[in-house]
């Protein structure tokens, strides 16, 4: 009976590639450092899981992502999605009422919308 060994990033020491959270920050591509670190004699797999789990943890620690730009993109977008959804579903409420027939409202962008401003509120005023 043979034993499978699965192969994750903590089992390799990647110290020769530096300090991958701040070559990230830096904007160092995610897939050249992979390539890096494949040269380095770490698995592909393992290499592209390592780098994207630090890209992760780069970006939710980035010192903009609270507050600053990461909550006004959110707010943004949010503010888009919700008049676009309450616009679509008025224009098509209104037709309904001149012309007769069927109407949509599209509620779940509506929701989402709302919901992305939320959450870029929350950040923005966490900072």
């Amino acid at each position: 009976m043979s034993t499978t060994t699965f192969r994750t990033p903590e089992t390799y020491d990647l110290s020769f590639a530096g300090d991958l959270d701040a070559r990230l920050l830096a904007g160092e591509s995610p897939s050249a450092l992979a390539d890096e670190l494949e040269a380095g004699g770490i698995p592909r797999e393992v290499a592209v899981q390592a780098v994207l789990s630090r890209f992760r943890r780069a970006a939710a620690n980035a010192p903009g992502e609270r507050g600053g730009a990461g909550a006004a993109a959110l707010i943004v977008l949010g503010l888009i999605l919700t008049i676009v959804g309450i616009a679509v579903s008025a224009g098509s409420y209104a037709e309904a009422s001149r012309a007769g027939g069927h109407y949509v409202v599209l509620y779940g962008l509506v929701i989402a919308g709302a919901s992305m401003v939320a959450r870029g509120l929350k950040r923005a005023l966490s900072a």
